[in-house]
């Protein structure tokens, strides 16, 4: 639940890892191989040798080419994209559920008090350790994650079907449903924890 393409992170992330693994690659191979080192080291004088008939094509005046604005452009514009993508990653978490204006003022959900009400419900079961509850932005409306550990050795239907109970209890409470996704899991506490006899 968050508003971050995971596609589009998921497609960066592969095409730096390709390209890490090429240029490391590359660097083992120069290591290894005297056939590659030459090349390399060929490939790469040429290429300093040519930077400045490069530049020279295309000048911007006396002192400057029209290749250098190019390339700080392009750095620039790197730039942007990665601090903007940085910016977008985790973003659309709320501390707010929901906020209603009347005539007679604001009225305001917070996430805490979503998060005590449900902790109250589950908590009483035998079979759930803890909750926790996160609200996010998404598709201009606010959704709701319910993490719930169950203890060890906790039927995850029960655990399910208690999490669905307390969930339409809350939508009763509330007054308006929301976009709920509960995500049961045993962490390191579960597994710790000694199993207690439900009967």
């Amino acid at each position: 639940m968050s508003s971050t393409h995971r596609w589009l992170n998921r497609t960066l992330l592969v095409l730096l890892g390709l390209v890490l693994l090429a240029v490391g690659a590359l660097t083992a191979a120069a290591g290894l191989l005297p056939e590659v080192a030459g090349t390399w080291t060929s490939v790469g004088t040429a290429a300093v040798e040519g930077l400045p008939g490069i530049l020279a094509a295309a000048p911007l005046n006396t002192e400057t080419s029209w290749w250098t604005v190019a390339a700080l452009a392009l750095v620039l514009a790197c730039a942007a994209l990665l601090f903007g993508w940085i910016a977008s990653q985790g973003g659309g978490r709320t501390r707010t559920l929901a906020q209603q204006d009347t005539g007679a003022g604001t009225t305001t959900v917070e996430t805490s008090l979503v998060e005590d009400a449900l902790r109250s419900s589950l908590e009483g079961n035998g079979q759930i350790l803890s909750v926790g509850v996160t609200s996010w932005r998404v598709r201009r409306q606010t959704g709701l994650r319910v993490r719930v550990q169950p203890r060890r050795g906790a039927s995850p239907a029960a655990v399910v079907a208690a999490a669905e109970e307390a969930i339409s209890g809350l939508d009763t409470l509330l007054g308006v449903r929301h976009p709920i996704l509960v995500s049961v899991h045993a962490g390191a506490r579960a597994r710790l924890t000694r199993t207690r006899r439900v009967d």
